[in-house]
């Protein structure tokens, strides 16, 4: 019996070692771009993804036609140097092609599901506020008006994940 138990205590060892390791899931990933990539201390982080089109679409109030399949974003989230507090974003992608969308963030508490998640809100004037679930340093997800986390499709789910600029080789 104590054999047993001495066995069960070493694999509930190794299942708590590994349980929480950094992973090659959770670092940015490399990217190439015709556009400048922002860099410097005001920058909190840039963000990708591709999303499915129809649910975003009605969560945003956005007017679209119904063969839209997927959406490309690009978002860039700045910070004031100094104090790290957000300040203001700028998001392109397929809804906002004619007029890329500028405005301030901020940070609130709160999903429906957990009072303690915390959630990048988004607004520009006279547009829908845009929030945001921060997953980790690395990635964020696109959640509706009373903040429940969209789930996306077979083929495309609502992240955006961060990237940095791919060196020049």
């Amino acid at each position: 019996m104590k054999y047993i138990m001495l066995i069960f205590i070493g694999i509930l060892t190794g299942f708590e070692v590994n349980a929480q390791t950094k992973g090659v899931e959770n670092e940015p990933y490399l990217t190439t771009s015709s556009k400048p990539i922002s860099t410097g201390k005001d920058v909190y982080g840039i963000f990708e993804g591709r999303c499915a089109c129809q649910e975003l679409a009605a969560v945003l109030k956005k007017e679209i036609s119904s063969d839209c399949f997927k959406t490309k974003w690009g978002l860039t989230l700045f910070q004031n140097p100094d104090t790290q507090a957000p300040s203001t974003y700028v998001l392109e992608g397929s809804f906002y092609r004619q007029a890329i969308r500028k405005g301030n963030w901020y940070n609130i508490k709160g999903t429906k599901s957990d009072p303690d998640d915390i959630v990048f809100a988004l607004e520009a004037d006279n547009q829908q506020t845009i929030y945001l679930l921060k997953g980790d340093d690395n990635v964020l997800f696109f959640l509706d008006n009373d903040k429940n986390i969209l789930t996306g499709n077979e083929l495309f789910n609502y992240t955006l994940n961060r990237v940095q600029k791919k060196p020049v080789e």
